[in-house]
């Protein structure tokens, strides 16, 4: 389920509109935490990654530190 909250930021990202693509994956997060259901995990921290290098201005350390959570979460 978390996933799929996530799928509308895709299109926040094309649309320029990243900080509302930003919102989705970050409730889409929550929902991982609060319903213990973490197989799209990793997928959303990479989305967040994406979505964080796209803002004006963008901060590559915190982007680089998301595909790492992402990466470690994938391993698991």
């Amino acid at each position: 389920m978390p996933y799929f909250l996530s799928l509308p930021a895709e299109p926040h990202d094309h649309a320029g509109a990243v900080n509302d693509g930003l919102d989705v994956v970050t409730k889409a997060l929550d929902r991982v935490t609060a319903t213990g259901e973490p197989w799209f995990e990793a997928e959303l921290h990479r989305m967040m990654g994406e979505l964080m290098l796209l803002l004006p201005r963008s901060d590559p350390t915190a982007a680089e530190a998301r595909f790492a959570r992402a990466a470690a979460t994938a391993r698991q």
